[in-house]
């Protein structure tokens, strides 16, 4: 299993950030997935996406700072992925992400490590995406 994590202090509070997080949000901030269904299970998100011509269903938990998220099924690209984002609140405004995977392959000990700039690219993405979304949710409440 692979881990990719990152850690950004942030302008915009807690709060605001806190106001732009959700299970949907998180899946359109990474631009790389397609939403195919989002349907609410036993208080869990099961969001199905699609990315190129695999599809994956991920499964959503909300915790006290943030939000953890799991594969559940995926046709085919990873064989487990395992994502935390979560805000820290402070004298600063820390979001960080942290993503645990293995790919769907005999070679999966030398194709995580190549995944890993891709990873670590959907992870930059979702956090900078979320920090504008609240930076803009920011400024329009002054």
């Amino acid at each position: 299993m692979k881990t990719v994590e990152l850690s950004h202090t942030v302008r915009p509070s807690y709060d605001d950030i806190m106001s732009c997080l959700s299970p949907k949000d998180i899946v359109e901030y990474t631009e790389l997935f397609d939403i195919v269904s989002h349907e609410n299970v036993n208080g869990a998100d099961h969001i199905t996406v699609s990315f190129e011509d695999d599809e994956m269903e991920l499964k959503f938990f909300e915790i006290d700072n943030g939000y953890e998220y799991t594969l559940v099924e995926s046709s085919g690209l990873f064989a487990e992925r395992h994502s935390k984002i979560t805000v820290s609140d402070g004298s600063e405004t820390v979001v960080s992400a942290r993503t645990e995977y293995t790919l769907d392959t005999r070679w999966s000990f030398v194709m995580d490590w190549l995944a890993t700039p891709t990873v670590r690219q959907e992870l930059e993405i979702m956090t900078k995406n979320l920090v504008f979304e609240a930076a803009e949710a920011e400024s329009g409440t002054q």
